[in-house]
């Protein structure tokens, strides 16, 4: 039983980090070095956790902080889960649980959803598998609004109105799907999933060799922040609705949250392990409620972080907003976010393991 959910929230990556040995001290840990530091020098690893039979068929992969600073939460669900393991997971005999943790611990470090090239990896690892398409929104925004040649917060803001020309170009509809997506094109822009393979790439496909080729059965479990209400969890599931997948997700979990975008983003896993049935489902932490005039953050902490200084005291204002949004670290969001999330847990292992023993 957990009694502070707090102390399974970290502030760096070290105090992460070693929070989930402590929690997977009786287990096999295999850690990855990043080549990189963070910000005080500090090393930046990645950790991975088996929890269950070699040879399991069925797999349970959890993974957290892909998408950097996300990874503080979902750290905390892995770690909880790991200290209050015979209560949340409900293993049967041919089942296993790998956790992969902080495994961009890069971005996790230095405050960014990114990676140290500027790669938003979610949508980078699923390009490695599966062919990017041509993306004139974006080539056209880095034209409109040409970030490089703005030189202060002040100018960044005032640019903001440029963006309105591209209604000269696209349709509002043409402009929201093509934002969402991404794009190869341009590295210093936000969104950016091109450019070579990143260290974190290789780590995931490792993983998956070693952990998940020849199982039967994989449930992803992708553990992120922002979407949602408030300091609750939801889930969402890649499959169309109605299918036989998502019905059954919803049988586990309850009512899912809509998921718009279309992609599988680790379809790629039956790749690397053909005939395995994967399912992905992708846990939110909820935290702010983004109204229109706060979408501009995400380019600006982009801008900052290229071109400006993100330490500014100017900056300050803009960049705790930014964190809030993906990590409001209060000890009120994190016992909310536990008190919601940590029963999903159960929910998950349970529904996975009555989908192996249903006939």
């Amino acid at each position: 039983m957990i009694v502070d959910a707090t102390d399974l929230f970290s502030q760096t990556v070290p105090e992460s980090h070693a929070r989930f040995l402590e929690a997977a001290r009786d287990l096999a840990v295999v850690t990855f070095t990043h080549p990189l530091t963070g910000p005080a020098g500090e090393p930046l690893q990645t950790a991975v956790a088996r929890l269950g039979p070699a040879d399991a068929r069925n797999v349970l992969l959890c993974i957290s902080g892909i998408h950097g600073i996300e990874g503080f939460a979902g750290s905390a669900l892995q770690v909880g889960a790991l200290r209050d393991r015979e209560a949340l997971l409900d293993l049967g005999p041919d089942m296993a649980v790998v956790f992969v943790h902080q495994i961009n611990p890069w971005g996790a470090a230095w405050g960014r959803k990114e990676n140290e090239n500027n790669q938003e990896l979610l949508r980078h690892i699923y390009h490695l598998h599966r062919p990017r398409s041509p993306n004139p929104v974006f080539t056209a925004l880095a034209e409109v609004m040409d970030y490089p040649s703005i030189r202060t917060l002040d100018e960044f803001l005032a640019a903001r109105s440029r963006a309105r020309l591209l209604a000269d170009r696209f349709t509002p509809e043409e402009i929201g799907a093509g934002l969402v997506p991404g794009q190869d094109t341009h590295p210093t822009l936000f969104t950016f999933n091109g450019g070579p393979r990143a260290w974190s790439a290789d780590v995931m496909e490792h993983v998956v060799k070693t952990h998940v080729a020849g199982a039967e059965r994989v449930v992803v479990f992708d553990l992120h922040t922002a979407v949602g209400p408030w300091g609750e969890t939801v889930i969402m599931e890649e499959s169309p609705v109605g299918s036989e997948t998502h019905r059954r997700v919803e049988s586990w979990c309850g009512p899912l949250w809509p998921w718009g975008e279309g992609k599988q983003f680790y379809e790629w896993i039956g790749d690397l392990s053909p005939g395995t049935e994967v399912i992905s489902l992708t846990l939110e932490c909820g935290t702010l409620q983004l109204g229109p005039k706060d979408q501009y953050i995400f380019a600006l902490e982009s801008w900052l972080h290229h071109y400006g200084d993100r330490n500014a005291p100017e900056a300050a204002p803009y960049m705790a907003r930014f964190r809030d949004v993906f990590y409001p670290a209060t000890p009120e969001w994190m016992r909310a976010v536990w008190s919601h999330g940590g029963p999903r847990w159960k929910q998950i292992t349970s529904g996975f393991r009555r989908w192996i023993e249903t006939p």
